[in-house]
């Protein structure tokens, strides 16, 4: 048996500035990056399968495509800048799950978040760019675009969040535009916007002001957005920044901004787009997971302990955020002491939307990674 580079506990592999963001097919497969691979695990069967076996490179994220017949694997090498935590740079390559062909669409350092077009005809990527685009005085994530077919690319924007979303139609991309940083605060100003994906023109949505990793998703019919801020408001509306994070409501039509719950940390539609899972009341990178209706009027907790953040060394804290399996169930990761207290990893749970039957998948994924290493 070959020798395990690290303990095969570790569940799902930190690296670089991209979250841990768990993400499932439409069949309700989940898609994990780990040290031995790119994995898909069915949790209704149980069954583990390494969908893909990068040549070289560490994996750290990963995506199906929307009709979960490829996924883009993304997998970080020696080279390239190291950068806010990023250890060298990324090959994004797109693998048909039917034969395991691969190809490499992009390569390049400092990547943060990427995401497939819901017409499974683009990749969109965000990463920090190689140098200060004015009028920010630091460097900030830039939002590329890339023809899933023939790999041909276009900068579609400077100075955005690293998270962003895909419009239903995909002709447009909702980033948080950065417009300024007030150095009394460390906060941004900028405003949620959407960017044509054609012209590159964007449009303002709403003012915000937040941190530079403001989480917001877009509801699967393009209507509405929440998010999390500091502060928000219509499009030119003054903002007086709050002591602590709230959760806000965007109507995309005539700008609404709508303010929600305080102590939320993320907020994610299912895929019907009539429940939203919430993350509150962070408490030593841990949450509570609540599942609400789409009126966020009533809630029921699913997860009592929830890992919202790893460690990652000398860099910044890894983001942690679970997903929607189907419409009526979540994943999630805890995290599990192993030798010691020192010693902890993740561990991948599935539970109902309604909080009731919860089942920890770690140990067959760890089986099926043992076996690949034999």
């Amino acid at each position: 048996m070959k020798r395990i580079k690290a303990p095969l506990l570790a569940a799902i592999l930190v690296a670089g500035c991209f979250p841990i963001e768990l993400d499932v097919s439409k069949d309700g497969r989940i898609l994990i990056a780990r040290e031995e691979g790119f994995f898909a695990v069915d949790p209704a069967t149980g069954q583990v399968t390494r969908v893909h076996a990068p040549a070289g490179g560490q994996p750290v994220f990963a995506r199906f495509s929307p009709d979960g017949r490829q996924i883009l694997a993304v997998t970080e090498g020696s080279g390239g800048a190291a950068l806010f935590g990023s250890s060298g740079g990324h090959n994004y390559t797109v693998v048909t799950l039917a034969d395991g062909a691969s190809r490499v669409v992009f390569t390049g350092s400092n990547g943060t978040y990427t995401c497939w077009s819901p017409n499974g005809e683009k990749i969109s990527l965000t990463r920090v760019a190689d140098g200060k685009k004015p009028p920010l005085d630091e460097n900030m994530p830039e939002l590329h675009l890339i023809n899933a077919k023939d790999g041909t690319k276009k900068l579609l924007g400077a100075n955005v969040s690293r998270l962003h979303r895909w419009f239903p139609d995909s002709k447009a991309v909702l980033v948080f535009q950065i417009q300024s940083k007030d150095k009394k605060d460390n906060l941004y100003r900028g405003t949620l916007s959407s960017i044509d994906v054609a012209s590159g023109e964007g449009k303002a949505l709403a003012n915000v002001v937040g941190s530079r990793n403001v989480f917001f998703d877009l509801s699967p019919d393009g209507t509405t957005v929440l998010f999390t801020a500091r502060a928000a408001g219509k499009v030119g509306a003054e903002l007086t920044p709050e002591k602590k994070a709230r959760l806000f409501q965007l109507t995309v039509a005539d700008g609404t901004v709508k303010p929600l719950n305080e102590g939320v940390k993320f907020a994610v539609f299912s895929p019907d787009g009539k429940r939203v899972l919430l993350g509150t009341d962070e408490k030593n990178s841990l949450v509570t997971l609540k599942v609400a209706g789409a009126d966020l009027t009533t809630f029921t907790e699913v997860a009592a302990k929830a890992a919202a953040q790893m460690s990652s060394g000398m860099g910044p804290n890894t983001s942690i955020y679970p997903a929607w399996v189907g419409n009526d169930s979540v994943c999630y990761l805890t995290k599990t002491a192993v030798y010691g207290k020192a010693g902890e990893n993740l561990a991948l749970t599935v539970v109902g939307a309604d909080g009731k039957n919860p089942k920890n998948l770690q140990a067959v994924i760890d089986t099926a990674a043992l076996k690949t290493v034999e």
